[in-house]
């Protein structure tokens, strides 16, 4: 029985203690507890806290006999970890005792979470007699509420962090004292990780150390005097690989190179976790950005690239507060510290300017078109953009060299790859497994300049710019900030596509699947996809040993088509001239000496199903083979062939042309005469001269005296039985044969 008050919760304006208290009256009033309890638990760490409470004052370690793997509510023991739980749930006073405490356990779908709900009463119960189906239902209702509740905390969560990121960023950028940039670049760090402590190592490059240069939190002054070898701790890692790094356990994390006095100052400070971004100026490594906790933590995937972002506006914030301080020395020199100002507030103008037209551009759901034009108008020069192979995806004007317009044209072919220019920039392109912002790799000619695309360790594609000058480094923002943009795009287009692909298999798996189609729920999906099914298509199977479902979607005559076992499904849209346009998309699709075969099945008949025109299709295609020329069967003419090679038998179908044709073949075996074809027209025709000779182009005398022939060899060929058998004979003649 479902909760009215659960399924009417608006989760949008309920704070986790609020969710909680809702499940706490529910469980209570459904089983009959005095009380009740919600406490989320997390195996990673074999911890169990109350929801909505704060984690680190209220989680308790997880009792020994502790398990979700039991369905159904259960009595709790009455070991200590369980009393400590229930006094923490009911207060002090609780006294845990047998039929006093009953727990509900559940876990979250592919999620390494669960959860428990806690009965409490201030005597021994018995739980009502709550039917299984209504317990069962009570546990998914709560998994529910609290999946989706998690989840839109989480998105909550991020969105605030990108606000404050950009905020942040802000901050940074309006002030120039360098140590008011590095506490603004900690405090917000540390704000946005929930991290208590985080600091700034810079890199002296007089003698190859990192020293610390800025920190909040810490308590000891061993910890803000840090200076050691570059190569060394935690930032070692970072300074090595250019990319982020964390360890849970510092102390006790062997791929760190340990520092004695590091290791100390560590431990004085209590510190356990510990992660770190590198911090770059005009693409050379200038310091870390930390943050650190003194708890065991993993840090997830969304606080790291939230750092990596603070690590990269820090290194552009630090890189302008250096340059006020040294245009503040040099006041007496007031043209060229103009000048210089006047460049960078420039550089930080147009950088900011891009990013807003970049990000117009995603959200105008314009794509890479969209992003590539942007480029060209803001840097004046042809922008390409190429996809992991180095195949063109997008672009915006048009480069003026030979070699350019090429790559404009094909992407980085193997005969372009040769050249020794293109194989230096490709390997430019392929040295990094990150990108190292803000620095472009240079190419082996100025005829262009590369930027690779990352996410994260994945290499995406690259983006290729044909200036008519060199660049200057205003540019260089503009072609960071595209590279982030492009490779967002292309991440949002993978996401859409697999969603795409996965709907299309389970579309397919359905209407062909052994068991009774649900109707409803394919036309949901096959709303999704963009059609609404008639009971008119046909159905189309492909065997081919190239992938021809991307053409098949291009035509407007395709519903869809994905892959189903060693074929290629397809949906057809009612049509005239399928047979014509299915076989020139496959002529023009597969590759050179490949023969692909296709069956297009005869609209749905009342009572048929979508898995019987499937086997006709299959049964066809096992009859032609592989050896033959690419050909495409409509079964509203060929469905006959189906019922008698129900196997798809080559060598059944060979012996039945034997047996009707053989006497005719052999007599003209190099078919000068073409007794076969004629017999074929003559019978279709109705057993008329006159048509025949008009559908074979020769004169009706001329199929007058074949005929003779052909009643010398084969007797009377007017008898309706034996028309039949030969008409069906000369059909698969021609599919033997091909046409």
């Amino acid at each position: 029985m479902t909760s009215a008050r659960m399924a009417t919760v608006p989760l949008g304006d309920t704070t986790p203690y609020q969710l909680a208290q809702v499940v706490h009256d529910e469980a209570a009033r459904l089983f009959g507890s005095d009380d009740a309890a919600l406490w989320i638990h997390d195996p990673v760490r074999s911890l169990i806290h109350p929801y909505g409470q704060p984690e680190e004052t209220h989680a308790v370690p997880v009792p020994l006999d502790f398990r979700v793997d039991v369905d159904g509510l259960r009595e709790a023991s009455t070991s200590e970890g369980w009393g400590r739980i229930a006094a923490a749930s009911f207060g002090s006073e609780f006294v845990t005792a047998p039929g006093r405490l009953w727990v509900l356990p559940f876990e979250f779908p592919e999620k390494l979470l669960a959860g428990i709900v806690l009965l409490g009463a201030r005597r021994a119960f018995e739980p009502r007699n709550v039917p299984p189906e209504d317990t069962l239902s009570f546990t998914r209702q709560t998994v529910s509420l609290l999946a989706n509740h998690l989840e839109l905390t989480a998105a909550r969560r991020n969105q605030d962090r990108l606000n404050a990121l950009y905020k942040t960023a802000g901050e940074m950028s309006s002030h120039l004292d360098v140590d008011v940039v590095l506490r603004t670049i900690i405090g917000n760090a540390c704000k946005l990780l929930s991290a208590p402590i985080g600091y700034i190592m810079l890199v002296d490059p007089a003698d190859s150390h990192i020293f610390m240069r800025a920190a909040e939190g810490t308590q000891h002054p061993e910890f803000q005097r840090l200076r050691l070898q570059l190569g060394a701790g935690l930032g070692g890692v970072v300074a090595q690989h250019h990319s982020s790094f964390f360890t849970e356990d510092y102390l006790n994390d062997k791929r760190i190179n340990h520092h004695p006095v590091v290791d100390n100052a560590v431990r004085q400070e209590g510190i356990r976790s510990i992660l770190g971004s590198p911090m770059s100026m005009r693409g050379e490594f200038v310091g870390v950005l930390y943050v650190a906790d003194q708890r065991v933590r993993h840090f997830s995937d969304d606080e790291i690239a939230l750092l990596e972002g603070l690590a990269l506006h820090a290194g552009l914030s630090i890189e302008n507060a250096r340059l006020y301080e040294r245009d503040t020395a040099a006041l007496r020199e007031l043209r060229k510290s103009s000048e210089i100002i006047r460049a960078q507030n420039d550089l930080l103008m147009k950088a900011d300017a891009a990013q807003k037209r970049l990000s117009a551009t995603l959200l105008a759901s314009e794509g890479l078109p969209g992003i590539a034009a942007v480029v060209q108008e803001l840097i004046h020069a042809p922008t390409l953009i190429l996809d992991s192979h180095h195949q063109r995806l997008a672009g915006s004007g048009e480069p003026r060299s030979d070699i350019g317009r090429t790559i404009w044209e094909r992407g980085v072919t193997p005969k372009l790859a040769g050249f020794s220019q293109i194989r230096r920039t490709l390997t430019d392109l392929g040295r990094t497994t990150r990108p190292e912002p803000p620095s472009i790799p240079k190419a082996g000619s100025n005829e262009w300049q590369t930027v690779p695309v990352h996410a994260g360790h994945e290499f995406l594609g690259s983006i290729w710019v044909f200036p008519n000058e060199p660049l200057d480094e205003t540019d260089q923002p503009i072609l960071e900030r595209a590279a982030i943009s492009v490779a967002l795009e292309m991440l949002r287009e993978r996401s859409v596509f697999e969603a795409g692909q996965r709907l299309r298999r389970n579309l397919v798996d359905e209407i062909l699947s052994e068991s009774t189609t649900d109707q409803s729920v394919v036309n949901r999906w096959a709303g999704q996809l963009g059609f609404q099914l008639s009971g008119k298509e046909r159905l189309c199977v492909v065997k081919s040993s190239s992938d021809v479902t991307h053409a098949l979607d291009a035509a407007p005559w395709c519903l869809f088509s994905t892959k189903y076992r060693d074929n290629i499904v397809a949906l057809l849209a009612p049509d005239a001239d399928l047979v014509p346009k299915v076989g020139g998309l496959l002529h023009a699709a597969s590759a050179p000496g490949r023969s692909p075969h296709a069956v297009i099945s005869s609209p749905l008949a009342p009572g048929q199903t979508y898995r019987m025109a499937y086997r006709l299709s299959q049964r066809v295609l096992d009859l032609l083979g592989s050896e033959n020329q690419a050909r495409v069967i409509d079964l509203d003419r060929a469905r006959v062939l189906a019922l008698l090679f129900r196997e798809g038998d080559r060598e059944t179908a060979r012996h039945y042309v034997e047996a009707c044709l053989g006497a005719v073949i052999a007599r003209d075996p190099a078919g000068d005469l073409d007794l076969v074809m004629t017999l074929d027209a003559y019978l279709a025709s109705g057993h008329r001269p006159t048509p025949a000779a008009k559908a074979l182009h020769v004169h009706v005398n001329t199929v007058y005296y074949r005929l003779t022939l052909l009643t010398e060899i084969l007797g009377d060929i007017r008898d309706p039985v034996r028309a039949l058998d030969l008409q069906v004979a000369c059909l698969v003649y021609r599919l033997l044969k091909g046409d």
